[in-house]
Order: C-alpha cells, then structure tokens, then sequence
C-alpha cells in the first residue's frame, strides 16, 4: 500500500500548524503581559513574525524569544537598531539567525 500526500495537502497543514502556533504564542503573551490591549498584541506579533520571515527565524523556539523579547521591550526588538546590528554580526560571523533573539530571551530569565 502506498501512501502519498499532495503539495497542496502538505501546505494546508502547514497553514494550520503555523496558526495553531501563533494562536497558543498569543494567548501565552496575554497571560505573561495582560496590560497589553489585545490590538498592542496583535500589532506587536504581526512585526515580529513579519520580521522572523525576512530573517529566517523559524523554529518555535526562535519565534517565541523574538516574540517575548519583543513585548518585554514594548514594541518588535527588530524594529531597535542595536538589535539589528547585532543580529547582522552574529548572522556574519555564525550564520544563526536565531542566537541573538534567544539569547535575550534567556536573560529575561
């Protein structure tokens, strides 16, 4: 018995993936940073995953960090020209795209 799976299957579990993912990092953001209006919220995880797709951050892991680190700063960390310059640093030295988020986020402690 074969059993193959279509292109368009494949992305159709991918879109659900991706939004079962954000609806569960939103509603975790809520609970840890509840004095944010859910439109603050919405606004602030729109840029960070805008920002997570042009640079090639992609695990959970990645996702989140940029995310918590984000609403720890109180706007997308992206949009901080120190973090943009260290993110291109350690992107040209280590090729990680995702070290200088979770870093970060594992000082938030």
């Amino acid at each position: 018995m074969s059993f193959r799976i279509s292109k368009q299957q494949l992305e159709t579990q991918e879109a659900i993936a991706r939004e079962d993912f954000r609806r569960s990092l939103s509603n975790n953001l809520t609970e840890a940073y509840p004095d944010y209006s859910p439109q603050q919220r919405d606004h602030i995880l729109e840029e960070c995953l805008r920002f997570a797709a042009t640079a090639d951050i992609i695990t959970e892991h990645g996702l989140t960090s940029l995310a918590y680190v984000s609403f720890a700063h109180g706007s997308c960390i992206a949009n901080n020209p120190l973090f943009r310059t260290a993110q291109k640093l350690t992107v040209a030295r280590t090729g990680n795209t995702e070290a200088v988020a979770c870093a970060l986020y594992e000082a938030l402690g």
